[in-house]
């Protein structure tokens, strides 16, 4: 069990027990598939410097962020707005 937020550093404390262990209890991450991204975030990072023919637009870059941070943000609050709009 990770006790130390990867993303946001938080602390699980005692009374975070009824979060998921794989869970932050802060950020709502999920530890296994933000390191994994992040993992292959930085395999990618290493393959294109090695390479400059292959480099992406600042377009594509931005795109790429908001999908990571789509990526990491906890689905919680949505599903409850698409609950309560029917």
């Amino acid at each position: 069990m990770i006790s130390q937020c990867p993303k946001c550093q938080y602390e699980r404390q005692v009374w975070d027990n009824k979060t998921h262990p794989e869970v932050c209890p802060q950020c709502g991450i999920v530890y296994r598939k933000w390191l994994a991204k992040q993992a292959a975030e930085e395999a990618a990072t290493s393959a294109s410097s090695t390479s400059s023919s292959n480099r992406s637009s600042p377009h594509e870059q931005g795109a790429k962020t908001q999908q990571q941070a789509e990526y990491c943000q906890p689905k919680t609050k949505n599903r409850l707005l698409d609950f309560f709009s029917h």
